[in-house]
Formats: structure tokens, sequence, C-alpha cells
């Protein structure tokens, strides 16, 4: 049993000291990790491996999957809010993703005036929704 349990401890630390040298962090952390084996792996992890962003990027895509229209309707709020290219071509990418194609077709097109006439994503997204909805582009 005390085999088994120090050598889970020595498997982490042995973890977050590769993963300490991989990403050039300090070797504050390292002595940290060797010299507190458990509190020091778990300092590291919660404040070097599991950051504020990457929790929110996981948490953003945990919402998006249980209520895929929230999505959609936030940025239909935004593009009432502010009529901008980018937010036309986010919306329109959302609705191609939750299958809606011609909300998403329409939108590209609308997107498609003054300078971004040739804008090559919007373009290749235009065709994918063509394709998706069977339709012939013009």
């Amino acid at each position: 049993m005390f085999f088994i349990n120090s050598a889970v401890i020595i498997l982490l630390q042995a973890i977050c000291v590769i993963h300490c040298i991989r990403k050039g962090n300090s070797n504050n952390w390292i002595w940290l990790i060797i010299f507190l084996p458990v509190a020091g792996a778990i300092a590291y992890i919660v404040s070097e491996v599991f950051t504020l962003g990457r929790v929110e990027q996981v948490q953003a895509g945990v919402t998006t999957v249980l209520n895929p229209t929230g999505k959609i309707k936030k940025l239909e709020q935004q593009l009432k809010f502010s009529d901008t290219f980018n937010n036309r071509v986010q919306l329109a990418d959302a609705y191609l993703a939750n299958g809606q194609t011609e909300k998403a077709i329409a939108l590209y097109e609308d997107s498609l005036t003054g300078a971004f006439s040739e804008n090559e994503y919007v373009l290749t997204q235009l065709n994918t929704a063509y394709f998706k909805s069977n339709s012939i582009m013009m």
C-alpha cells in the first residue's frame, strides 16, 4: 500500500517536473515540486497547467454542446448592436455549423460588399454553404 502511494506521488512529481522543463518555467518550481511533493505538485498544476484562459475555453465548449442555440442568440444580439463585417461572418459561421445554411448564405452574401467583396474566407465558407444546401452558386 505504501509503495503504491509513493509511486503515484513520484509519478506526479515527474510529470510536473517534465512539464516545467518543457515550458521553460522557473527552476524554483522544480525545487518546490521535489521538496514538497504533493503540495508543490498540486500548486504547480493549479497555477501553471490549469490557467484561467483554458478553463474559460472548456466552459465555452461545454456550453455550446449543451445549448447550441445559445451561441447563435449571443451572436445575433452582437450583430444587432453592431452590424460589422466580423459580426456577420461569425454569425454566419455559427448558422452554418448549426445546419441553418440558408441563413448562413444570406449573411455571407451580405458580407461580400465594398472592401470585403473578394474576401477568400467568406467566399470559401459561402461555397461550403452552397454545397451543404445543394444549391448552385451563381
